[in-house]
């Protein structure tokens, strides 16, 4: 079924900025394409893992449009649905339901209201949950981001990470990552500007690290240590050059 529009999430525009201009290029156009017509681009090497990650999302998002435009679940009783309004005598059931108890000789009939639950039997995939993320809270959404940075990282010198995987568990395995990202943010009160730096530090290639940082939960373990060393060579770094400004001979 073909759309006029499609929702692309800050997250997935956060993560493809890391790529080369040639990948970004295919990467928004197979988006694009498998988003409003459901065509599947064929991509290569690290354009087509990438498109691996996003593609479940748009998948998830286009069922909701046409359970949309279908109206959700069909009825299995030729009835109005107990959300809808009702234009006839009969009770909607989402209201209060009145009972009558018994008179017991002691002044007027008593009157006893309870409400019943909602039934919604409308299986929608938004029911619960808003397109824009809106329910997650700030650490969550950064941990996405910052789960999606660790991997884009990794694979500009190993484009074949995780090309072996399904979506679904490669969806599976960054929403593991990002929960321990999450943690590291909340409850160890990591500033998530402090976890990306360090997160690009430990990508950058040649680094000792590079290799050993393969998960959200290797991250959190080492993070202490790995900023202690990013702080150690960024202050070397520096030293080096003033030190080096400090030895170049003045211009006659």
């Amino acid at each position: 079924m073909a759309r006029d529009s499609f929702i692309f999430y800050r997250s997935f525009a956060e993560a493809i900025d890391d790529l080369p201009d040639k990948e970004q290029l295919e990467i928004y156009k197979a988006i694009k394409e498998y988003a409003l017509n459901e065509n599947e681009i064929e991509l290569t090497g690290m354009a087509k893992g990438f498109f691996k990650l996003i593609k479940p999302q748009i998948a998830a998002n286009n069922r909701r449009y046409k359970n949309g435009c279908g109206g959700g679940r069909p009825a299995e009783k030729e009835e109005p649905t107990e959300n809808q309004e009702l234009t006839e005598t009969e009770p909607n059931n989402n209201l209060e339901e009145t009972e009558q108890e018994p008179n017991t000789g002691q002044g007027k009939n008593r009157r006893k209201s309870k409400r019943k639950p909602n039934e919604n039997d409308n299986d929608n995939e938004n029911v619960n949950e808003n397109d824009n993320g809106n329910e997650k809270t700030e650490s969550q959404k950064a941990a996405d981001v910052l789960s999606q940075l660790l991997l884009t990282s990794h694979r500009k010198e190993f484009p074949d990470f995780l090309s072996g995987k399904t979506d679904k568990q490669i969806v599976k395995k960054l929403d593991g990552w990002a929960e321990e990202i999450e943690k590291l943010i909340r409850i160890d009160k990591k500033a998530p500007d402090v976890v990306e730096q360090v997160i690009l530090w430990v990508k950058t290639p040649g680094n000792f690290w590079f290799h050993n940082i393969e998960s959200g939960k290797k991250l959190r373990e080492k993070f202490e240590r790995l900023y202690g060393q990013m702080a150690t060579d960024k202050r070397s770094s520096n030293g080096t050059s003033a030190k080096h400004q400090r030895e170049k001979p003045a211009l006659e």
